[in-house]
């Protein structure tokens, strides 16, 4: 199976945007709405629709043969509508395990890559981004990783200010694998 992910922004009253599949192709034939209007991809995954201005997320109808995408393994049925780009000097994304099982791995991988994905895009050269995991079944090479997968996509390049674990008082003990669950690493986009 294959996740599809949509990508859509507000133009005055037009909605544009791409579903496309985990490996960044577009897919063709899927019915996407704003709860008023429906229309179907193109051959490249790509959409248009006129909407109401009052239009906040745009809706994705999962073709056959693929699954939605997830965040934190919850299903993403839905994009909101960006019709504005915010900066910030400083994110810091701190969120609960997205997974305690090394079933949901994979789910939680692509849910850390999405949310640091989106704080590198929101942030200006010279901003810095503090993020962090406290699952141990995202292991430190699993997030690293995906940490520089998430930079390639957003175009950015980061340089490491800092890389950290628990404090003391949260001891890693050798051979018991689930003592060593917290990464923090402090970037700026150069």
């Amino acid at each position: 199976m294959v996740a599809v992910n949509a990508v859509c922004a507000l133009q005055a009253k037009e909605i544009k945007g791409t579903v496309k599949d985990t490996e960044g192709k577009g897919v063709a034939g899927v019915v996407v709405s704003d709860g008023l209007n429906t229309v179907a991809t193109d051959s490249k995954g790509r959409f248009k629709m006129d909407s109401d201005q009052d239009s906040r997320f745009v809706f994705v109808s999962t073709p056959s043969g693929y699954i939605s995408s997830t965040l934190g393994g919850k299903t993403l049925f839905y994009k909101e509508i960006k019709d504005e780009v915010r900066k910030y000097d400083f994110i810091i994304l701190d969120p609960p395990a997205f997974t305690k099982s090394r079933k949901t791995v994979a789910n939680a991988i692509t849910g850390y890559k999405e949310i640091n994905y989106r704080a590198m895009r929101l942030l200006p050269r010279g901003g810095y981004l503090a993020t962090c995991s406290c699952s141990h079944f995202a292991t430190e090479e699993k997030f690293l990783a995906m940490l520089h997968d998430a930079a390639r996509d957003a175009g950015v390049q980061l340089r490491q200010i800092e890389a950290r674990q628990q404090s003391c008082d949260h001891p890693i003990l050798w051979g018991v694998e689930e003592t060593n669950y917290l990464k923090f690493y402090l970037f700026q986009v150069v």
